[in-house]
């Protein structure tokens, strides 16, 4: 819905997002010479169903000067229900030296979870016979079903609600950054889903860096 790169500041009020996808799939195949056999690994992508904040760095940018500047962005008294991303916040991501402040707003049915899938054909030959053996494997994946602040940047949440969302880590929030605040926010329901010894990791909060909650 809405992608924020390399500007100083913005607002958002009163506003509604549902049933927005950041989703797209990364394929790498490889395959052994001397066996034959070729594997491929789908891996979904994406971060920030409704809302991206980040900045984007060619490959020829003078790096310091983007560092030094920073955006920050203020969301106010906004919903965000059935949002979705391949991997990284499912409402919004929030990545590299950039500033978010979230409040009263509510943040419902959001997820960041989706499946990678490893597929190995191996040929057997068996006399005159040839055939193909298809084996396929798969993990789970995915951070802050409802938001996720990376590392270098910050956010300050206050009087939010988040209720049933989802992702692999961190059913509502994935905290990778060290200066994030939490002050009287409600988590209702939400999960962190796991399949099949690819456990889930804090249901409503996956700190990687220390915050300050109150």
């Amino acid at each position: 819905a809405i992608y924020l790169a390399n500007t100083s500041s913005g607002s958002i009020n009163h506003v509604q997002f549902k049933n927005n996808k950041a989703y797209s799939t990364s394929s790498e195949t490889t395959k052994d010479e001397a066996t034959g056999t070729v594997t491929t690994i789908t891996t979904p992508v994406g971060a920030g169903g409704a809302i991206y904040v980040g900045k984007s760095i060619s490959e020829n940018a003078d790096i310091s000067s983007i560092v030094d500047s920073t955006e920050h962005v203020t969301i106010n008294s906004s919903s965000f229900t059935s949002n979705t991303t391949g991997y990284a916040g499912g409402a919004i991501a929030l990545e590299n030296n950039t500033e978010l402040d979230i409040n009263s707003s509510t943040f419902s049915k959001n997820s960041a979870y989706s499946t990678i899938t490893t597929t190995i054909k191996t040929t057997v030959t068996s006399g005159k016979k040839t055939r193909t053996i298809t084996t396929t494997a798969k993990t789970y994946q995915g951070v802050g079903g409802a938001i996720y602040l990376g590392e270098g940047s910050k956010g300050a949440l206050t009087g939010n609600t988040f209720s049933s969302n989802y992702a692999n880590k961190g059913g509502a929030l994935f905290i990778g950054s060290n200066n994030t605040t939490l002050n009287d926010n409600v988590f209702n329901s939400n999960n962190a889903k796991g399949i099949s010894g690819n456990y889930g990791y804090g249901g409503a909060i996956y700190l990687n860096k220390e915050i300050t909650a109150n």
